[in-house]
């Protein structure tokens, strides 16, 4: 502190003025007061120094601030770095989008691929999910939910699909105008697809029972296979299905 004072004592006596300069002073009781010193000097017509006049005020509070911003800051790049999650923040009137590394990671593009553009993530969501997740949106924001959550679908760089879930929390101002929400993306595209596949596996079951169940009541070979057909045909949501039958003589 000493040094940088004197540092700037110098280029005070030179030009005549120096403005929030930081050091630190040592109190009676010996207490390291940080502070900020403005001052200006005083000349005569003939330009010569006759005072100055300056002030000193009490920078403890703005350090503090600033050291719990510094430390605040630390907190969320760490639990940036440790998430697996995709990070966002939305500012509602400008439509700019902070999208974490992570975010931009998950569906394949490196971080200058991405700008900070609501239409980033609008652009991206699978055509069929797009109206009911805006309608989410909205709703969030006319405080009809307590939270934004969906499931969608997102375009990847490659041009493939995957499910995210989309969860976020709006702030409002005091007019209740929705001024910013913060939220993630979670990739859950593995837990759909087994989801998928189970329901699936449940499906054939169904319709392996509903045959078995059609043909023990009915042995007539026409029957059976015309039921095969059409319960097939539910599962499977087609027009048409066929089924060769081959005799054993050719």
């Amino acid at each position: 502190s000493r040094q940088a004072f004197q540092k700037n004592f110098s280029l005070f006596q030179k030009r005549g003025w120096v403005k929030e300069l930081e050091f630190e002073m040592v109190c009676k009781d010996g207490k390291v007061l940080p502070v900020v010193l403005n001052e200006i000097a005083i000349k005569d017509a003939e330009g010569n120094y006759l005072m100055s006049r300056s002030s000193i005020f009490d920078n403890s509070d703005r350090q503090g601030i600033e050291k719990a911003l510094r430390e605040s800051e630390e907190r969320w790049h760490l639990a940036l770095q440790g998430n697996n999650d995709g990070i966002w923040d939305w500012n509602v009137k400008t439509n700019e989008v902070f999208f974490s590394s992570r975010w931009k990671e998950m569906l394949g593009f490196e971080e200058w691929e991405i700008v900070n553009s609501l239409e980033e993530w609008s652009k991206r969501v699978h055509p069929d999910d797009l109206d009911w997740v805006t309608q989410a949106v909205r709703d969030h924001f006319a405080k009809k939910t307590p939270f934004y959550i969906t499931e969608h679908r997102m375009q990847c760089k490659d041009g493939s699909y995957k499910w995210i879930l989309d969860r976020g929390q709006a702030l409002w101002d005091n007019e209740g105008n929705p001024i910013r929400m913060a939220g993630s993306h979670t990739d859950v595209t593995d837990r759909r697809k087994a989801e998928e596949e189970l329901q699936r596996q449940i499906q054939r079951s169904q319709l392996f029972s509903t045959i078995a169940l059609k043909i023990r009541q009915s042995l007539q070979t026409e029957t059976i296979l015309q039921t095969t057909v059409n319960e097939v045909q539910k599962l499977l949501n087609c027009d048409r299905v066929l089924i060769f039958r081959i005799w054993h003589d050719g």
